[in-house]
């Protein structure tokens, strides 16, 4: 098994950020290659319903109040993969946390 991560990108969570964003997120989709647990994890009963199902879920800060969210597997089959399942602003974060937005 080799030191590396396969990091994927949800194109949908993609598309909807802007540009500064994007080309930030391809510098740190390169940097979840070797260091998958970069970002900081969010304690499982904080996990909005809908990542229920993943096996964890972890938090990547984004300029302008920006958030990415992403998960950690293993597969005995498929390798280790990175996937990043969310990209919003602040607002679209705090609603699917459902924190009050400021």
């Amino acid at each position: 098994m080799t030191d590396t991560f396969d990091v994927t990108v949800d194109p949908r969570e993609f598309s909807r950020a802007p540009p500064a964003h994007q080309r930030k997120l391809r510098t740190l989709a390169r940097q979840l290659q070797t260091r998958p647990f970069l970002g900081e994890k969010i304690r499982a009963e904080l996990i909005p319903p809908r990542f229920r199902t993943l096996p964890n879920l972890h938090r990547l800060a984004l300029s302008d109040g920006w958030r990415a969210l992403y998960t950690v597997a293993t597969h005995p089959t498929e390798g280790r993969e990175v996937r990043i399942v969310f990209i919003g602003d602040h607002k679209r974060y705090d609603r699917l946390f459902g924190y009050q937005s400021s």
